[in-house]
């Protein structure tokens, strides 16, 4: 008689099939490439004024196991270097062996794990500390949702930032940036934290690491204003120049607060006098202007009609005396 196997007998019989497999593999040794970040720890009032490559790069030759705790168990690999614990060379210059190198690398690893370092020294040259303040700039996407739109500008707090470091290279910097930051589907005003970008954490260190971030979000509104006057800016006196219609309708969108508080008094339709001398068509385009923050969806009409008007002046010359 035929013995049946049980799909639960098959399915540990696979699993233990499995883990016994991972288990041989991971002991057998492999090789990778591990990437530490330079950190360069000045003196007090020195800065590093030489580029020096961001990362140092070692081939690991190791076992599954060690791999796996070093890349994913282990602290954030690093090659922190304190030039207090070095001796200068000559004046303001150190040189890092490949010894000296390897005793800095974080997490420490043992010297037959290693195959390859790169760069196996480093030369780093210090001088006199320089400092200088610059605005930040902020780097940040913001979508609205669908019947919403962003007012006014977006706010950094605080809107400077100190840096500190090489002064030929302060003097190059006239702004600091900001991580990219994506905000989608924006209903409401956004207030967010930002970290300043790092990428010269070597020869600049920066008076703080994070900014604030602020955008005020409202439901978006629309008006029409239907009375507008036109402006002629530099109208001469006595002007036979004419146009139509003196007034007009502008529908513009906003706010939905903002356009609260908005009144006709707000918005001008202008023309420059120089604009309508030179005209040759007939046609003139004015010029509308807005309160900050608010966009122009329509003139009309969004023509002015331009022409030249004769004036016939009569006079009385004769008089009765008696």
């Amino acid at each position: 008689m035929q013995r049946k196997v049980s799909i639960l007998s098959l399915f540990f019989c696979l699993i233990l099939s499995v883990a016994l497999w991972g288990y041989v593999s991971l002991k057998t040794p492999a090789t990778i490439f591990v990437q530490f970040p330079l950190v360069i720890q000045a003196q007090e009032d020195k800065a590093v004024q030489n580029e020096l490559p961001k990362f140092i790069t070692a081939k690991i030759r190791a076992s599954g196991w060690q791999i796996i705790n070093l890349e994913y168990v282990s602290a954030q690999p690093e090659c922190m270097i304190d030039l207090t614990k070095f001796t200068e060379v000559a004046p303001g210059n150190f040189s890092l062996s490949k010894n000296d190198i390897l005793q800095n690398l974080r997490p420490a690893l043992s010297l037959e794990k290693i195959v390859e370092l790169s760069p196996e020294n480093i030369s780093i040259t210090t001088g006199t500390i320089a400092q200088h303040t610059v605005p930040v700039a902020p780097v940040i996407e913001i979508t609205p949702r669908e019947g919403f739109t962003i007012v006014g500008d977006i706010h950094v707090e605080p809107d400077s930032v100190i840096l500190r470091g090489n002064e030929t290279m302060l003097r190059t910097i006239q702004k600091w940036q900001t991580s990219a930051v994506k905000i989608l589907d924006a209903a409401k005003s956004i207030r967010i934290e930002a970290k300043l970008v790092d990428s010269l954490q070597n020869h600049i260190a920066l008076s703080q690491q994070t900014v604030v971030l602020s955008a005020e979000i409202q439901q978006s509104a629309e008006i029409t204003f239907n009375d507008i006057p036109l402006e002629v800016l530099s109208e001469q006196a006595h002007s036979n120049h004419k146009l139509m219609p003196d007034r007009i309708s502008v529908t513009i969108r906003g706010g939905a607060e903002q356009i609260a508080q908005l009144s006709s008094s707000s918005i001008r339709a202008l023309v420059e006098f120089q604009t309508i001398i030179h005209d040759t068509t007939g046609i003139i385009t004015p010029v509308i202007s807005l309160p900050p923050y608010l966009t122009l969806l329509n003139v009309n009409p969004p023509y002015l009609r331009h022409k030249i008007v004769d004036k016939v002046v009569s006079q009385k010359t004769s008089f009765l005396r008696k």
